[in-house]
């Protein structure tokens, strides 16, 4: 008889076939071999019921051995199982993206302000009610608060405490703006743009910085960072620049708009894609290789797709600087990434990449982490088309 149950190669499972001929043999050997036990006798019915609900029970029993195993559990199982290599299903998420409200100081944003992606006529609600101030500006706007202007008159602007003063010399108010934006152009976490009559400034390495104005400058527009969600798990992502319509009227609010990219959300991981990724557990509980690196990063909210890269030789390798690690990653807040960043990279072993950001550790050190964002690169190709000769066409020349 074959073994049956636990076994040196794993589960076997009695299937109904052998649980009704075991069940017939063991008929046979207590009522004799004469006995009919054929599918339309009394006792050959009641055995197969009988055979059915054992068979039933050696199924039960196969399933909650493989429970066991990720390869072979589903559900709430797969969860307990992959759980042993510090793997977690991945939840739903909703998408996200930073939008700036522009408009005039002390206009009250209600929460569920909707915003739409043009591009996917996807929604976006903000989760509470906030004011546009001059204490949490992401954007400001400079301009004269004067009709005249004399030399030697002193215009400035405080920014995060910080004066930055202009001196006029002549009676200009292009020499004055441009004097001023010059000075502002020292700040390295906000980006200032000026023309010949306005200065503007929006936050870049930051959320957001206060801001004020001496009384011959005026603030003329200010605008204020939100971050804005999808109501439902939703894989949008929102491109720059493609948060533009404002769908709840707000008196003050002049323009809305989202200055960086959206991080897109998920639906919850199905069993295929956490089975997939649970080996990546056992690097999530190291750090310092790349492997470890790039499991920790997947992890970061928002990422979709990453790539590690390690030079660790004393010379510059395709760009990358000598023992430097360069992470090109998509998704995620830039803030969390580089935190991440800092956290799981080897020690003493440099960053490379185009944003950089001042993230501090346990001990409240500063460190400059610095990583890629993918860019789009356009490509053309040329297309030669050779088409075949009609074979209909070829069968009448050939009968003609």
């Amino acid at each position: 008889m074959a073994n049956y149950g636990l076994t040196r190669s794993g589960f076997v499972r009695k299937r109904m076939p052998e649980q009704l001929q075991e069940l017939f043999e063991k008929a046979k050997q207590a009522f004799g071999n004469e006995i009919e036990i054929t599918p339309e006798t009394v006792l050959g019915t009641m055995l197969s019921i009988e055979a059915e609900r054992f068979a039933s029970l050696w199924e039960l029993v196969e399933g909650v051995y493989g429970a066991m195993y990720p390869m072979s559990a589903t559900g709430a199982n797969l969860d307990r199982a992959v759980s042993f290599t510090g793997v977690k299903r991945l939840q739903a998420e909703r998408s996200t993206v930073p939008v700036i409200f522009f408009g005039q100081a002390d206009t009250l944003i209600p929460a569920y302000t909707a915003v739409r992606n043009v591009a996917s006529q996807t929604l976006y609600y903000t989760d509470s009610e906030a004011r546009i101030n001059a204490n949490q500006a992401a954007y400001a706007r400079i301009e004269l608060n004067t009709k005249t202007i004399n030399p030697n008159d002193e215009f400035s602007a405080i920014i995060n405490g910080v004066a930055y003063r202009f001196r006029a010399t002549r009676s200009s108010v292009a020499s004055v703006i441009k004097g001023l934006s010059g000075q502002l152009k020292e700040i390295d976490y906000v980006s200032v743009q000026n023309d010949n009559v306005i200065i503007e400034i929006t936050a870049q390495s930051t959320p957001h910085f206060s801001i004020s104005v001496s009384p011959n400058l005026t603030l003329s527009r200010l605008g204020l960072r939100l971050e804005l969600g999808t109501e439902e798990p939703s894989e949008d992502k929102a491109e720059i620049g493609q948060m533009s319509e404002l769908i709840t009227m707000l008196d003050g609010v002049v323009e809305v708009n989202n200055l960086v990219e959206g991080t897109a959300g998920r639906f919850e991981e199905s069993d295929t894609e956490l089975y997939q990724r649970y080996h990546l557990g056992v690097w999530q509980n190291g750090a310092a290789t790349v492997d470890a690196l790039y499991a920790n990063l997947r992890n970061v909210v928002g990422v979709n797709t990453l790539r590690v890269y390690e030079n660790d030789t004393d010379q510059t390798v395709n760009g990358i600087p000598k023992r430097s690690i360069y992470v090109v990653i998509k998704g995620g807040l830039d803030q969390d990434i580089a935190k991440a960043l800092l956290k799981y990279k080897p020690i003493g072993i440099g960053t490379h990449g185009r944003t950089s950001l001042s993230v501090k550790d346990s001990q409240n050190q500063p460190h400059l982490i610095k990583f890629s964002r993918p860019r789009k690169r356009y490509i053309w190709l040329k297309i030669i088309v050779e088409t075949f000769v009609d074979e209909g066409e070829m069968a009448k020349r050939a009968i003609s």
